[in-house]
């Protein structure tokens, strides 16, 4: 049961450190002129779907809400480095720079989704303690149907070394 919810909140690290490592975007989301995904947004829904979806109390939705905002702040102040990371080592695969540039840069750029992932997993368990046996039961089996991209198959997050 413990592995799924690490799988639940990797899924859901793994969506945000792929975020955050994104640029702006050219706007081309769905459909034409759409603009990028705004990660404020993103995380504001994820909220609300949280509080629907387990029907969560006034009192829980305030916990979640100071829980969820407080990792949310966290990540973003890793954004511009794991952006200013990745750059740096697509330009050095680029110019082809030496084996041990690339590794450095590869083992900064894990070092930081490594950070960001473990942020995650500390409000999700921060989160799971608020809610009741019931929500617990709803969440485990969400999360072990896939629902809300949470779970996933192969070996990234969620997948069979996370269950």
């Amino acid at each position: 049961m413990q592995n799924k919810l690490f799988g639940w909140i990797a899924a859901a690290a793994l969506s945000t450190s792929l975020l955050l490592g994104q640029g702006p975007g050219t706007g081309g989301g769905f459909g034409a002129g759409n603009p990028p995904a705004d990660p404020q947004r993103m995380h504001e829904r994820r909220l609300d779907f949280l509080g629907a979806y387990l029907d969560l109390t006034d009192a829980q939705k305030q916990q979640a809400r100071v829980i969820f905002d407080s990792a949310f702040q966290a990540s973003q102040a890793l954004r511009p480095l794991i952006q200013q990371t990745q750059l740096a080592l697509h330009n050095a695969a680029k110019a082809n720079a030496g084996a041990s540039q690339i590794d450095a840069l590869a083992a900064e750029a894990g070092k930081l989704m490594g950070q960001t992932r473990a942020i995650h997993a500390k409000a999700f368990a921060a989160f799971y303690q608020i809610l009741t046996p019931v929500q617990r039961e709803k969440l485990d089996k969400a999360q072990g149907s896939g629902m809300g991209g949470f779970g996933g198959h192969g070996a990234g997050f969620g997948g069979p070394c996370c269950r």
